[in-house]
C-alpha cells in the first residue's frame, strides 16, 4: 500500500526565522531578546550561535530571506523590459513603475497572517534608526535602486539625476504607506474599501507615481 507522505517539520533555522520576524513585527529589534526567540522556537541559545553566529546576525539573516526574492524579481522583470526594447520603442515609465511595485504587491496574494507580519516587519526595518542596521538594509537596495534610477534616467532624460531620486523616494512611500493602510481605510472613512486585486491596486499605484514623475518635465505653473 503507498504511504502518505507528510508534510516535514519546519527546520530549527527555519523556526528560529519565523519566530525571529513575527517577534520582530510586534516589538521592534531592541525589545526581542535571544531568550524570548529560543523559547518561542523551541530551542536554545547553540543554534543560534550555530546557524548564524549572532543576534545580530540573525536579524540581517530575517531580513536578506524577505527582500532578496523581492529585489531579484525586480531586477529580472526589469532586465525583460530593457532585452525588449528599442530605440523607437523603449522602455516606458509605467512599466519600469509596475517592475518595481508588483512584487511586493503580489505578497497580498499570502494569508492574512503572513502578510501582516511582514508589513509590520518591513515597517519596523524602515524605521529602524541603528547605523550598522541601516547600512546592512540600505546595502541589500543598491542595486535595485540603482538599476531603477538608471532606467528612469532613460525614460526622462531631460530630469536630473536629483530629481528623479527623490520622485524615486516619493513613489516607494507611495507603495509602503498604501500596503501598510489600505486595508485599515475602513477606520478612517467610515465604510468598506472597495474589493480590489493585487493587481488593480498595482495599476493604480504605477498610474498615481507615474504623474508625479511626469510633473517634472512640465512647464511650471503661471
Amino acid at each position: 500500500m503507498p504511504t502518505t507522505l507528510e508534510t516535514p517539520p519546519s527546520s530549527t533555522k527555519d523556526r528560529l526565522l519565523d519566530v525571529t520576524e513575527a517577534l520582530v513585527a510586534q516589538h521592534g529589534f531592541d525589545g526581542v531578546s535571544l531568550r524570548q526567540i529560543t523559547t518561542e522556537a523551541g530551542t536554545n541559545l547553540a543554534a543560534v550561535n550555530y546557524h548564524f553566529g549572532s543576534r545580530e546576525m540573525l536579524f540581517q539573516e530575517v531580513f536578506t530571506r524577505r527582500v532578496e526574492p523581492i529585489n531579484h524579481r525586480r531586477l529580472a522583470l526589469l532586465d525583460a523590459l530593457e532585452a525588449a526594447a528599442t530605440s523607437e520603442k523603449p522602455v516606458s515609465l509605467e512599466a519600469i513603475l509596475e517592475a518595481l511595485f508588483l512584487p511586493v504587491v503580489t505578497i497580498y496574494r499570502d494569508s492574512e497572517r503572513k502578510r501582516e507580519v511582514f508589513f509590520r516587519f518591513m515597517g519596523r526595518c524602515m524605521g529602524e534608526t541603528d547605523p550598522e542596521r541601516t547600512r546592512f538594509i540600505g546595502a541589500l537596495f543598491q542595486t535595485v535602486v540603482k538599476r531603477f534610477t538608471a532606467a528612469f534616467e532613460r525614460a526622462l532624460p531631460s530630469v536630473s539625476r536629483a530629481e528623479i531620486e527623490l520622485h524615486f523616494l516619493f513613489s516607494v512611500g507611495v507603495m509602503a504607506h498604501t500596503l501598510c493602510f489600505f486595508e485599515q481605510m475602513p477606520n478612517y472613512t467610515g465604510h468598506e474599501s472597495e474589493d480590489i486585486s493585487a493587481e488593480d491596486l498595482a495599476t493604480l499605484m504605477v498610474r498615481y507615481s507615474a504623474a508625479g514623475f511626469r510633473s517634472l518635465t512640465a512647464p511650471p505653473a503661471l
